[in-house]
């Protein structure tokens, strides 16, 4: 019996760090809690948290409205992804050769952006070739081409893509990679939601233990 579930609307790549480090605490230590998780495609998050369709939403990019709170978690270390035969590229990018290469990014419900568009000015001059709906899907579309991705270190580790893939730090400053955590201010006082985004918070700044453990 599920004592109770909480709904996470989430983006793609924060399922397989944060919420997976979350998933697998809470299955140890509260095994009766459910948790229910959908990508974040909505037109108005902070409708949907005020009236309760999400508990939470974890999001690339910081809000501003004044009925939502706001945290941000750990980040997560971003990097150059590409194919291991790239034609033109070796063990690292440049600046230069990442403005010239085609890329593929993450696409958006309902615009034409994608995450990070909105928080580099490297992003947003990006060569724009495909889009798709998640790390996974951007991976398999840049394998076995000359294109190439931004994608979550972890990813590639955790699932031993790195015989696949060539890793590169990013060739420009930048804060891509930070999560927000947010919610409706009416749920401060829930204690059960409050609970439980201590938990999202706490997983987020451990170590990640890849598997069963």
């Amino acid at each position: 019996k599920i004592d109770r579930s909480f709904n996470v609307a989430c983006i793609s790549g924060a399922i397989y760090s944060v919420m997976k480090r979350v998933s697998d605490m809470l299955y140890k230590e509260t095994p009766d809690i459910g948790i229910n998780i959908d990508p974040l495609y909505t037109g108005d998050i902070a409708l949907d948290l005020r009236q309760h369709r999400y508990d939470l939403c974890i999001a690339h990019v910081p809000t501003n409205d004044p009925a939502l709170e706001c945290v941000p978690l750990a980040s997560e270390r971003m990097v150059v992804v590409y194919d291991k035969s790239h034609p033109r590229l070796g063990e690292s990018i440049t600046l230069q050769e990442y403005l010239a290469e085609k890329h593929v990014v993450h696409s958006m419900w309902n615009t034409e952006d994608s995450p990070l568009m909105k928080n580099s000015k490297y992003a947003q001059k990006r060569k724009v070739a495909r889009k798709a709906p998640g790390p996974f899907e951007m991976l398999d579309m840049v394998k076995g081409t000359d294109l190439v991705c931004i994608s979550q270190e972890s990813v590639i580790e955790k699932f031993g893509l790195s015989q696949e893939f060539q890793v590169s730090p990013l060739p420009f400053e930048s804060d891509l990679g930070i999560e927000y955590l947010v919610w409706h201010k009416s749920r401060n006082s829930d204690m059960a939601h409050a609970w439980f985004r201590n938990k999202i918070i706490d997983a987020s700044q451990k170590k990640p233990q890849w598997g069963f453990n």
